[in-house]
């Protein structure tokens, strides 16, 4: 019995130690926990299995062009680009794949032409074609670099997710270091398999999930009465003006630029931030006009008539996301590929989403705030989700359907929560959990890096 006391009482030691280490170094150790999921990801995956990603890499081929804006041309949703024939080959047959199988496996991208970007221009539709530029930079260098050495299509899109997934641990590890308080909470979200692949691939998505990180930790370092308290909010109000510019719903997160040091401090800066992201709508609104029909039962101007006529109806096709796919969103961030069979279960998803509530809840990167203004930044980010679900309604699901919404996607909600949990309170119950915080991020960490590789072995390679 002695032994065993005097083992666990070590064992309790080196635990405790563990969590100190965590928490002096969380950055570091970010940094070593995402570099061999990037590894996996750019090596055991096919190109363009992430989300869109097919019309993500003839965006970063515009860019690289300088073709920043999209063509004037209506048609089904989608305007004609010019790509090498290579390139557009190489797209539709992937895209193919996935639909036809629900999976592209390495067996499958083995039997694609390497292809050349050199090859003769040819046309393919993209939906993709006026996202804002400068979320393609980091792509569209990949891209250049790889003509400039001659480099295979292929090869480019395989092997260039490694640089651009070791640019985004970068960012999200510097995002955790500048961090004040809060550092497992950005942990926790930065380290969601979901985030961490598309981080390595071609998708935008990474390079807003980052800057709302880097955003969400200026905000931990805006103390009214610092020297440098305005210098952290005007990064915090960069970071938003550049979330708004490729997506307009998250001009609702300008409430959350007045809650930072409380409504009435800043505010010539806050108002210029806030003139500033509204201004940034206008590159969505004069460059990408939206369709004015995407396909035969899918309108969005008749869908904005019907909901005029009817708005009761907002209530009953809100109940029926909570009622159908309650689940679906938080699923797909546990994941990391759309294969239906590689969802966590009802309980499962259930279980991780709450563990990754209680580490933000139990470490939650805010300062003193008045209630009201926390009241506001919270409210600010439930309205950028909802303007959300209202734009895929209004864009993705049939005119005058009763729900649920189509195109919901889990990753929307990570740039939301980043920017946003500045704004819960400080802390829970009037005590610290910063160390059970610690425990459970090591936990589910540790879970992620089991069940990635799994997941590739198990879905995507087949036989291995």
């Amino acid at each position: 019995m002695r032994r065993l006391s005097k083992l666990t009482r070590t064992a309790v030691q080196a635990v405790r130690r563990g969590l100190v280490i965590f928490r002096r170094h969380t950055a570091l150790i970010y940094a070593v926990y995402a570099f061999p999921l990037v590894l996996i990801v750019s090596s055991l995956t096919p190109p363009l299995i992430a989300p869109d990603e097919g019309g993500h890499a003839i965006r970063s081929l515009m860019v690289s062009e300088l073709r920043l804006f999209p063509k004037n041309d209506p048609g089904p949703g989608l305007t004609p680009q010019d790509v090498p024939a290579d390139l557009r080959d190489f797209v539709m047959v992937t895209h193919q794949q996935l639909r036809d199988e629900g999976v592209f496996g390495w067996r499958a991208a083995q039997a694609l032409p390497e292809g050349s970007w050199s090859s003769e221009r040819s046309e393919i539709r993209s939906a993709i074609d006026g996202y804002f530029p400068l979320f393609y930079v980091p792509q569209a260098v990949v891209v250049t670099t790889a003509r400039l050495f001659g480099v295979s299509i292929s090869d480019t899109l395989r092997y260039g997710r490694l640089a651009l997934g070791l640019l985004f641990i970068s960012l999200a590890a510097l995002a955790i270091h500048i961090a004040r308080r809060g550092k497992f909470a950005f942990f926790i979200l930065l380290a969601l398999p979901m985030v961490v692949f598309l981080g390595t691939s071609f998708s935008p998505d990474a390079w807003l999930i980052a800057s709302a990180a880097l955003g969400g930790a200026a905000a931990t370092r805006i103390v009214p009465g610092q020297g440098d308290a305005k210098t952290w909010l005007k990064r915090y109000g960069l970071a938003l003006i550049v979330l708004v510019a490729i997506k307009p719903v998250h001009i609702a997160l300008a409430l959350t630029t007045w809650t930072q040091g409380g409504i009435g401090w800043a505010v010539r800066t806050k108002l210029v931030v806030t003139v500033l992201a509204a201004t940034a709508i206008l590159w969505t609104v004069l460059v990408v006009s939206p369709p004015d029909r995407v396909a035969d039962n899918i309108d969005p101007g008749a869908q904005m008539e019907f909901l005029l006529e009817s708005p009761g109806a907002v209530f009953g096709i809100a109940a029926s996301n909570l009622l159908n796919q309650p689940f679906l969103p938080m699923r797909q961030l546990f994941v990391v590929t759309d294969h239906p069979n590689a969802y966590a279960g009802p309980g499962l998803t259930a279980f991780l989403s709450l563990v990754v509530l209680a580490v933000i809840f139990a470490n939650p990167p805010s300062a003193r705030q008045p209630t009201g203004a926390r009241v506001m930044g919270i409210g600010g980010a439930v309205l950028a989700y909802g303007l959300t679900y209202a734009a895929l309604y209004l864009v993705w699901t049939p005119v005058g359907s009763p729900g649920p919404v189509m195109g919901v996607q889990g990753r929307y909600l990570i740039p939301i929560l980043l920017m946003a949990i500045p704004s819960l309170p400080p802390r829970p119950l009037g005590r610290n959990f910063a160390s059970p915080a610690a425990l459970l991020t090591s936990v589910m960490a540790a879970y992620f890096l089991l069940v990635v590789p799994w997941t590739f072995a198990h879905y995507l390679n087949p036989g291995l």
